[in-house]
């Protein structure tokens, strides 16, 4: 792993839970490296 800051992100969905939302994830993780994120952990108990 490489040294920095990870944060556990959350699974978005689509409305009534038809599959993930892969704008909003897209849009998440573009959030977290525009704040300085070196990784996110997708799959944890955060969703």
């Amino acid at each position: 792993m490489k040294p920095g800051c990870y944060t556990a992100i959350i699974t978005p969905f689509q409305q009534g839970g038809a599959g993930v939302d892969y704008d909003a994830l897209a849009q998440l993780v573009d959030f977290q490296i525009e704040n300085g994120i070196r990784g996110v952990l997708a799959a944890g108990t955060t969703g």
